[in-house]
């Protein structure tokens, strides 16, 4: 019913969102920026503990460029408490100007972008002068996009790698050079199992088992009401998956070293240990360079259907579609979208910034941090040019982005565990999804 992310109990959102989510369609919610009158005289957000540590500068900035706009915003420190006085808000026709939400699989932005809760942004972006979209990470804000509207705006993002060694890779006979798309990606490591005494994939808890969402251009077809990915390519993918399901969601406490992610990659390179999945720069730095000090490192980011290197939006905001603070809602996404809130995203170090010059400058930055750290605990080796370049590009010039919600992690490896654990029949298993979203896709 819960699970914990980082430090916080957050209960599944499929429990609690279908009743957000509802009464946004009963309050008359609706896209369209000039249906409701705009008072511009204050501006409420409601976000948790964790998204107010990262903006809360960004909400300073605010109030002393618009000091004549209250800004309330709202704090909870959980998401269960949160959700429950959004959703009393929404059902009075009130609610929060401006929703700052984070992508912890806590809510399926597709269906509230689905329901019509946002207002498009699009009159916004092109009325305002200081506005330009070529500053920030292209694919990442499209993600927003529904429609051929811009609804929610990309705030923040990961691009999950995979780190392993050429030295690994030859014991299993592996090429990632075969690996063009997450389907075939998983099928190939899927060979390190055939090797003795090694730990296979180590990396945070369920770091692969959100593979489903990479398998397509949408993981679920909301118009239709069914799954949006090959049939086949799922079952074939789902089979790979089975020989890791248990390395992907042991306890991170009993595998990762006292030394972290240097010692993941010294692993790594004497062979202890296979490949690492890594979702952060400096998880990534910090384990490349060790493995850099005795081995040859090899990245993978991960592919979509396509063979598009795929981002995977983190945090994001979007304004209540009859919020009557619509102007105020965007001044200060616009702010939060600037080049000091994003420069304290990029500091945290946990995410990547869609504002492409802070990315820039702190991807370098990130790298000789991560290089200081690592040297104090492992041996550790500066990256190579080529390999420093090829991980760039994969973080700052994504070819796709996408939502990764519960249901598309959590709640399909709900359904399918026990044809991952115990072997049963896969049909039956995927069976029971489809029941789910037969119901969840037209509720």
């Amino acid at each position: 019913m819960f699970q914990k992310v980082k430090g916080r109990l957050y209960m599944k959102w499929y429990q609690l969102a279908g009743g957000i989510l509802a009464a946004c369609v009963l309050c008359g919610c609706s896209g369209g920026t000039q249906e409701v009158k705009q008072t511009n005289k204050s501006l409420t957000l409601c976000e948790d503990r964790l998204v107010n540590d990262t903006y809360a500068k960004g909400f300073e900035e605010f109030k002393k460029t618009y000091p004549q706009v209250e800004l309330n915003v709202e704090v909870y420190e959980d998401l269960l408490a949160g959700a429950e006085q959004i959703n009393t808000q929404i059902m009075a026709g009130e609610g929060p100007d401006l929703m700052l939400m984070t992508n912890y699989s806590t809510s399926d932005v597709y269906k509230m972008m689905k329901a019509q809760a946002f207002a498009p942004l699009d009159e916004f972006m092109k009325q305002d002068k200081g506005w330009n979209a070529d500053l920030y990470a292209k694919a990442v804000l499209d993600a927003g996009i529904h429609e051929g509207k811009q609804m929610v705006m990309p705030l923040s993002y990961t691009v999950k790698t995979a780190l392993t060694s050429e030295e690994n890779l030859a014991a299993a006979g592996i090429s990632l050079d075969d690996c063009n798309n997450m389907e075939s990606f998983l099928q190939e490591i899927a060979k390190f199992y055939d090797l003795d005494d090694a730990e296979r994939v180590l990396g945070d808890v369920g770091q692969l088992a959100d593979f489903p969402g990479y398998l397509s251009g949408q993981f679920l077809d909301y118009s239709k009401g069914t799954l949006g990915v090959d049939e086949q390519i799922l079952e074939r993918a789902c089979t790979a998956y089975r020989s890791f399901y248990q390395d992907d969601f042991a306890a991170t406490s009993g595998l990762m070293p006292d030394t972290g992610f240097p010692g993941v990659g010294e692993a790594i390179a004497n062979g202890e240990t296979c490949m690492v999945i890594t979702f952060s720069g400096n998880s990534f730095m910090e384990a490349a360079q060790a493995v850099a000090a005795n081995a040859s490192p090899v990245l993978w980011p991960f592919r979509n259907v396509d063979g598009q290197v795929c981002a995977s939006v983190i945090d994001y905001a979007g304004i209540r579609a009859n919020s009557e603070n619509k102007q105020n809602a965007w001044n200060l996404l616009k702010i939060l979208m600037g080049d000091a809130t994003q420069t304290q995203i990029a500091d945290i170090g946990s995410y990547y910034p869609v504002l492409k010059p802070v990315l820039e400058e702190e991807t370098d930055r990130i790298r000789e941090e991560a290089y200081e750290t690592g040297k104090k605990l492992v041996e550790t080796e500066p990256l190579s040019q080529e390999l420093q370049e090829q991980y760039e590009d994969a973080v700052m010039n994504p070819q796709k982005a996408l939502f990764m919600t519960d249901v598309c992690s959590s709640k399909f490896v709900s359904c399918m565990r026990p044809f991952y654990e115990e072997g049963k029949n896969y049909e039956d298993c995927i069976g029971e999804f489809r029941k789910f979203i037969k119901i969840y896709l037209t509720e």
